[in-house]
């Protein structure tokens, strides 16, 4: 492919048609997922839903070392051989399959960690699907490198799809975890045969470790940040897990996924399609500042209003949804949602630092906010799980300025400029939060039905948040209009 910086309309309209595509299949997956978060919430307990949080926690570390970083490196370089891709494939299948038999091996000690003797054959059954995450690697690279999203995003809405039917299919007749351990293996092999087929791409018998030498200088640091990333971010799993019962893990992993279903649908989309376009304009400092306070900009006025709705209809979303016996999980829900916002900075964060190709400061601030995190969730799981929560809640108002600042100065631009970009989402959705929570609270005693309550609320919501934005941000509204329809 040519390497060479790329038009700024030919990167407009890739990002536009990227973002596009893989925001309309991300929305069409979450709603699989919250639909089949409802109907598991039916079959399994908050105890079998908290072990499997575990497992989740496990594979997510694990994997990270088994790709190496090398995915993501063969994304961030401007010039990529047959021979290096070639190379990255049998270097993460290798490492991807003694990932897989180290873990199947040590899966008695490690249910011994957290003294939970139930994960052992739950570890051992998941184990393989490390060798199916390696093996997607590079083509999904591939795909990546041409800006081909909408084959990416195809694939992920089939694969979400897949992995729906055989959850639900398996947790109805009773396979209690294992129905979400086969949900991770169909969304796997499916995301694997798909990237191969769209792809076109294929592994030869080729190998040089010389031909690794420059793609693991960078991948090293991005592989140690990874690790330290997600005992950051996954910090209150082991730590709940460890000195609370399974069923707060469980409550606490339905309200993130109640959560992450939405969120993911935005930044992870935008994250993927923003990361190999910022790459190519590794040397043009000033439009990758404002592609990220564009791209910023227009994620909350997106997800604040979204997280901010679940905020204020936590309770009714919960009974609907889930039922009765997961009534705690509206505790959780709505301070989750609101550092959940934060936590979007930091993505798009993250994925500006990565196009830039500073894995080096990447793993120190991982590091920090890692111990950070352990700290002090550790502590306040002394005092229950709500402590965990506002304490996770707390962080992210500490980690997230100090990291904007430290990109800011990075990108030329200061502190200033990313307030800008997000307080006037912010400040429409938070008052359309609180209008519909008290909305909520005087229709919960006229309307006791919640199927009937919720949908006046989110119509509401959807009124008062439009009028809002419009009056509060006319101008980054008009923008956006703007940009829409120059793209169609």
């Amino acid at each position: 492919m040519d390497n060479s910086t790329p038009p700024k309309a030919g990167l407009a309209r890739a990002a536009a048609l990227g973002s596009g595509a893989a925001a309309l299949s991300r929305g069409l997956r979450a709603l699989i997922g919250i639909g089949t978060i409802s109907l598991l919430s039916r079959f399994l307990t908050p105890t079998e839903f908290g072990l499997f949080a575990l497992i989740f926690f496990l594979i997510t570390f694990t994997q990270v070392f088994a790709d190496f970083g090398l995915r993501i490196a063969l994304v961030q370089q401007k010039e990529v051989s047959r021979l290096e891709q070639d190379s990255v494939f049998w270097a993460s299948l290798t490492l991807g399959t003694i990932a897989a038999g180290l873990m199947f091996a040590l899966a008695g000690p490690i249910a011994s960690l957290f003294d939970e003797p139930r994960l052992t054959p739950y570890v051992r059954a998941i184990a393989p699907i490390l060798i199916l995450v390696a093996a997607q690697g590079v083509p999904m690279s591939m795909l990546e490198r041409e800006f081909r999203f909408q084959s990416i995003a195809k694939a992920e809405f089939v694969a979400g799809l897949a992995g729906a039917v055989v959850a639900v299919g398996l947790a109805a007749g009773g396979a209690s975890v294992f129905a979400l351990l086969a949900q991770q293996y169909a969304i796997c092999l499916t995301i694997v045969i798909m990237c191969f087929r769209t792809s076109g791409w294929r592994p030869r018998l080729a190998f040089s470790l010389e031909a690794l030498r420059p793609l693991i200088a960078y991948s090293s640091y991005i592989t140690l940040a990874g690790v330290l990333g997600i005992i950051s971010g996954y910090a209150e799993r082991p730590v709940v897990g460890k000195k609370l019962p399974p069923a707060d893990l469980g409550y606490l992993t339905l309200a993130q996924q109640i959560i992450v279903s939405p969120v993911r649908t935005v930044t992870t989309s935008i994250r993927r399609t923003i990361f190999p376009i910022l790459s190519s304009l590794q040397a043009e400092p000033a439009r990758i500042a404002l592609g990220y306070l564009t791209t910023l900009h227009a994620t909350f006025i997106i997800m604040a209003p979204v997280l901010f709705g679940i905020w204020a209809m936590a309770v009714p979303i919960t009974d609907l949804l889930l039922g009765p016996k997961w009534a705690p999980v509206a505790d959780v829900l709505g301070p989750v949602a609101i550092y959940t916002l934060l936590s979007t900075v930091l993505e798009l964060n993250n994925a500006v630092l990565s196009a830039r190709g500073v894995a080096r400061f990447q793993f120190h601030w991982n590091m920090i906010t890692a111990v950070t995190s352990l700290v002090c969730i550790y502590f306040a799981a002394d005092h229950g799980l709500m402590a965990v929560v506002w304490t996770r809640f707390a962080m992210q108002f500490l980690f997230v300025p100090i990291h904007s600042h430290i990109l800011a100065r990075m990108i030329g631009i200061n502190l200033l400029h990313i307030l800008s970009a997000i307080w006037r989402p912010i400040l429409a959705a938070a008052l359309m939060g609180m209008a519909v929570l008290a909305l909520d609270q005087w229709l919960t005693g006229h309307i006791p039905h919640t199927i009937l309550r919720l949908p006046l609320s989110v119509a509401t919501g959807v009124l008062l948040y439009a009028v809002c934005i419009w009056v509060i941000d006319r101008k980054g509204c008009t923008d956006i209009l703007r940009r829409v329809r120059e793209r169609i």
